[in-house]
């Protein structure tokens, strides 16, 4: 439960500081949850090989990304899918551990 409620969190609190016009607690989201992305994603795959969450990270990414660079009229829509991609990302990681037989991470 605790997992998904931190994606939940993680995946509204760019929104949140967006509708706050924070533009340094949105940054500061977005590089929390980047970070800690790269950080499960990565070692998820290390210990069940599955590519799928590395694609969907790095579709995450792309679409956060762009929203910041993007023009502005797309910047919630690419904010959302980015978020939801992470999110989505998060949770096929999860199922390929929990799925892989390996007892310790891959060397």
């Amino acid at each position: 439960m605790h997992c998904a409620a931190s994606l939940l969190l993680m995946g509204s609190a760019g929104a949140v500081a967006n509708v706050l016009h924070n533009e340094w607690l949105e940054r500061a989201f977005y590089v929390t949850a980047v970070s800690i992305a790269a950080v499960a994603i990565g070692q998820g795959y290390r210990r069940h090989r599955e590519k799928s969450p590395l694609g969907l990270f790095a579709l995450g990414l792309l679409g956060i990304t762009a929203s910041r660079l993007g023009p502005e009229s797309l910047e919630e829509v690419l904010s959302i899918l980015g978020a939801i991609s992470l999110v989505a990302a998060h949770v096929v990681n999860l199922r390929a551990a929990r799925a892989c037989a390996c007892p310790h991470p891959a060397a």
